[in-house]
């Protein structure tokens, strides 16, 4: 009979265990898919009259590159909602954001650490153009930039990478 006793008392632990990885499992999976869905946001600093620079923070599934043209956008929308119709790219730059993360193993005795990337960052300086401006011809048509939609882009904003 304490067999019997011990040998359900062990299933019932075995059972906690189980569920209680399957709610974790779970619960994470959630949260990444919250989490990468190309999320981009930006700032603008105007620098001079004709000058501003886009600081762009995007996730980490839209890349380096990703960053740059999701700032390129934001160039193009600040360009026309400033009364400007192109625009020279002075200077960029792009980085990725790491975090180191821990995880234990499926018995929690060992950890493994890895680096995770948590999303990237681009700051482009830019220099704004009007027909009269010198530089005009070799600037970047804003209108172009933007696409098919530039009136729906440059009125609401832009929030993801793509």
């Amino acid at each position: 009979m304490k067999q019997h006793f011990l040998h359900i008392h062990y299933l019932k632990q075995i059972f906690l265990h189980a569920l209680l990885t399957v709610i974790v499992l779970a619960s994470t999976s959630c949260v990444s898919q919250q989490y990468y869905y190309n999320r981009a946001v930006s700032e603008v600093f105007q620098t001079e009259l004709n000058g501003a620079v886009i600081f762009a923070t995007v996730d980490s599934l839209c890349g380096k590159t990703g960053a740059l043209r999701f700032a390129q956008q934001m160039a193009a929308i600040t360009t026309l909602r400033q009364g400007y119709e192109r625009f020279i790219v002075v200077k960029y730059n792009a980085e990725s954001e790491t975090k180191l993360e821990s995880k234990p193993d499926f018995w929690g005795t060992t950890y493994t650490t890895t680096t995770v990337e948590t999303g990237h960052k681009a700051e482009v300086e830019i220099l704004m153009l009007n027909q009269d401006d010198e530089g005009f011809v070799s600037g970047l048509d804003a209108i172009r930039v933007l696409g098919p939609t530039w009136r729906e882009k440059v009125t609401y904003g832009i929030e993801t990478c793509e």
